[in-house]
């Protein structure tokens, strides 16, 4: 930029240089010939005053200096020279071009251009007298050419100290269009920002200015769109209950939502934006599957163990528009429940299998024997009525599995209603006092407070009857049995069971409430015994939103506790 604008500079200051010599020579040439014609002019002025030839060639004698640029010849009318301040031959070169030029000798006087050359012109003037002499002067002047010559050193000069000026002149106003410019393009963002803001800008810049203004209405329009679907994809992805985790190319986290902070179990109080992936998770193999897709750039799925949680991470990368890795955008599916209930479902076949497995071996091998006939007449009712003990434990182990499996279907909130809990115990234990009598077992049932509780009547009598049977069950001859009802809380009602049987073992009581796991593995205490009851009771507590506890030491007894709120909002989800 500064090489054209000194050129220009150059060019314009030469040109307007060498126009102005032109018009200075043109007025300098001009004026010097107009003082010479005025110093002749006024010489034959003089001597058409005078009479007499000797008269004028004594005047012209007294009166004219030898000039170098002037001649000046007297003649007679027979053209004798009478005076002349030229040498002889000067001024017979002067007389015969007087002659040859002025070829109209009546003519009283007169200029003409005798003789034009490059570098100077030659101008002749003659004035004839009354008496017939003649008066001829001669002038010499420079040409137009000789000068511009003349003044050509000044008009480099000149030229060169224009051409300094002007770049001066053109460089600061260019500078100072240049930073109104800056300064225009530098408040763009306030263009944007507020529709009303306007610069105090020199008139030049008010079409750019415009320009401006336009354009900062359009990108906020843009930007307005832009940030109304950026928040609700915010909000979206904030609430949603997947983990969303965007990371930049640069592995350093760039957006993350708090249910992805929460699965990798880190503080919810920290900002992860800005950091690197390694700070929020180091657990190797969930680093190393994440490096592995970030590398290829490539979808991949991985499910990861996390701190006891099963995650099913989708790595996908993300792309701008030309097509460059722009970052990998992670998202994050909780699978432990899932993952959990198929490896229940899993256990859950396995071992009704096994449990079907075991009777019906029994009985298909108690039923082979009679089939042979090889068995004594006196062991035939003996082995009879172990196939219908067998079969009556099959049945109840299929009864227990069909409770367990319409659990869900019982739960529906048309079902509950305001039971009378000390009524549902006398009812539960109608049925079970033979088993007590059995066992001289002493039961206890106290009530404190109201008795009655909204709930399932179905789900809760089958929780109650099972841990009563069970402490039936386990309990010692003369033992007894406590049934505590204590409804005085404003907030819960809480069942107390406690006998002074067997007890369970530390170990066991963390499994208890597995499905077809059973304390007592010989059936010793309880051949009726499926290995489903407790964990019926800890699902149907689960569903009736109470908690259960257990409290137990071996030889000494245990007691279940049971809580449930005391709410009519029942929600069966």
């Amino acid at each position: 930029m500064n090489k054209k604008t000194r050129r220009f500079s150059i060019i314009i200051a030469c040109f307007i240089a060498f126009i102005f010599q032109i018009f200075v020579s043109l007025e300098l040439n001009n004026r010097g010939i107009r003082l010479k014609e005025q110093e002749i002019l006024s010489i034959a002025n003089a001597l058409d005053h005078l009479e007499g030839a000797d008269e004028r060639g004594a005047w012209l004698k007294t009166h004219i200096a030898q000039s170098e640029d002037t001649a000046f010849v007297y003649v007679d009318d027979r053209g004798e020279i009478l005076y002349s301040d030229a040498l002889s031959s000067e001024a017979q070169k002067i007389l015969r071009a007087a002659n040859t030029s002025v070829r109209d000798g009546k003519s009283s006087k007169g200029w003409i251009l005798f003789q034009k050359g490059m570098l100077e012109n030659k101008y002749m003037h003659w004035s004839v007298y009354g008496d017939g002499t003649r008066m001829i002067a001669a002038m010499t002047h420079d040409s137009m050419l000789a000068s511009t010559l003349h003044y050509l050193p000044y008009t480099a000069l000149t030229a060169i100290i224009g051409s300094l000026v002007l770049y001066g002149l053109l460089v600061d106003r260019m500078e100072r269009y240049r930073k109104d410019m800056k300064y225009l393009l530098y408040n763009f963002k306030k263009y944007v920002r507020d529709p009303q803001f306007r610069l105090n800008l020199p008139s030049d810049l008010g079409e750019y200015e415009d320009i401006i203004v336009d354009a900062s209405t359009r990108i906020r329009t843009k930007i307005d769109r832009l940030n109304s679907q950026l928040t609700g994809l915010e909000d979206m992805v904030e609430n949603m209950t997947e983990g969303v985790v965007f990371v930049g190319r640069d592995r350093k986290i760039l957006s993350i939502n708090d249910a992805a902070v929460k699965l990798f179990n880190a503080s919810i109080y920290m900002s992860y934006v800005g950091k690197d992936l390694m700070y929020l998770c180091r657990e190797s193999d969930f680093y190393a599957a994440f490096s592995r897709a970030f590398l290829a750039k490539k979808d991949e799925i991985h499910k990861i163990e996390l701190e006891g949680l099963i995650i099913k991470f989708f790595f996908d990368p993300v792309f701008n528009e030309e097509g460059e890795f722009y970052g990998m955008l992670i998202l994050m599916i909780d699978e432990t429940q899932q993952t959990l209930a198929e490896r229940s479902r899993r256990e859950f076949t396995s071992n009704v299998t096994h449990e079907l497995k075991t009777p019906l071996t029994s009985i298909s091998g108690y039923a082979e024997l009679l089939r042979t006939g090889m068995v004594k007449e006196e062991d035939e009712n003996k082995f009879l009525d172990i196939i219908i003990e067998e079969s009556q434990n099959l049945f109840d182990l299929i009864d227990a599995i069909i409770a367990m499996s319409r659990s869900e279907e019982k739960n529906r909130p048309e079902a509950y209603r305001s039971v009378d809990m000390k009524a549902l115990i006398k009812d539960i234990m109608t049925t079970l006092q033979p088993d007590c009598d059995m066992k001289h077992l002493h039961v206890r049932v106290q009530a404190n407070g109201d008795n009655r509780l909204w709930t399932h009547p179905e789900l809760m009598k089958e929780v109650l009857s099972n841990l009563i049977d069970n402490a039936i069950a386990y309990n010692v001859e003369r033992g007894d049995i406590s049934i505590v009802l204590d409804g005085s809380d404003e907030d819960e009602f809480i069942v107390t069971i406690q006998d002074t049987g067997i007890g369970i073992s530390y170990d066991d009581q963390k499994r208890i409430f597995e499905r077809f796991y059973m304390v007592d593995k010989s059936r010793s205490y309880n051949q009726k015994s499926t290995g489903l009851g407790l964990a019926i009771v800890k699902h149907n507590v689960e569903s009736l939103k109470g908690t259960i506890d257990v409290k137990s030491q071996i030889h000494k007894g245990t007691v279940f506790t049971l809580r449930f709120p005391k709410t009519t909002n029942v929600s069966t989800q």
